[in-house]
């Protein structure tokens, strides 16, 4: 576990993460997800990728020990999403097994 130490624009500085990895995703409160950047021994930076007016310093993190990836295939085609990975077209993501 981490503490969310600042917050500014889409970036978040958190302290705590000692072992964390470069890209590794960071849970914050409210699910949102963040992604590692400026790994350091005293302080990690972090990219938010979600809405994060709820967050505020004090708050708790946690490491989830997983690298940002979205699968693709076909059912990704033409499709508008968002760095997750999630649909932002509107239409719902339709399996390549389907």
């Amino acid at each position: 576990m981490g503490t969310i130490t600042s917050i500014a624009t889409g970036v978040a500085k958190v302290s705590g993460l000692p072992e964390v990895g470069f890209e590794e995703l960071i849970r914050f409160p409210g699910d949102v997800l963040g992604m590692a950047f400026n790994v350091d021994d005293s302080e990690t930076g972090v990219v938010l990728l979600g809405a994060y007016s709820h967050l505020n310093a004090g708050d708790e993190v946690e490491r989830t020990s997983r690298v940002m990836d979205v699968a693709v295939g076909e059912g990704l085609l033409g499709r508008v999403i968002d760095p997750l990975g999630r649909p932002l077209d509107g239409n719902v993501l339709i399996s390549a097994e389907s």
